[in-house]
C-alpha cells in the first residue's frame, strides 16, 4: 500500500483546493478527513504528510473531534510527520500587526 498525504477539512462544504491540484499534478496520493462528519483518523504509519485546513472553529472550543486532530498532530510531531496548516490567522497577524 502507498503512503499518502492526510488533509484534514473542517467545515461542510470545504475542499481542499490548489493543494489536492499539486498533489495531483505530481502523483501524491491524498484522503480527505472530516473528523467533524465522523471520519476515522488515519493511522500514521499509512501518511507521509498532514495537512489542516482553516475553519471556524479555534484551538480552545471543546470538541471531541478537535482533541482528537491535536492528539494527532502531537503524535505526528515526535515521528517527524511533516505538517502544514493552512489559515488566515497570519494574514490577521500581518494586517494588525500582531494585535489580535
Amino acid at each position: 500500500m502507498r503512503k499518502s498525504v492526510a488533509i484534514f477539512l473542517h467545515m461542510e462544504g470545504d475542499q481542499p483546493g490548489y493543494i489536492a491540484d499539486y498533489l495531483e499534478q505530481n502523483n501524491i496520493p491524498f484522503k480527505l478527513v472530516r473528523l467533524f462528519k465522523g471520519d476515522i483518523p488515519p493511522i500514521l504509519d499509512d501518511v507521509i504528510g498532514l495537512v489542516f485546513m482553516g475553519g471556524t472553529m479555534s484551538v480552545n472550543d471543546n470538541l471531541t473531534w478537535l482533541r482528537d486532530e491535536i492528539n494527532i498532530i502531537r503524535q505526528a510531531l515526535k515521528r517527524d510527520i511533516p505538517i502544514m496548516a493552512v489559515s488566515y490567522t497570519h494574514l490577521r497577524a500581518h494586517e494588525t500587526r500582531g494585535n489580535l
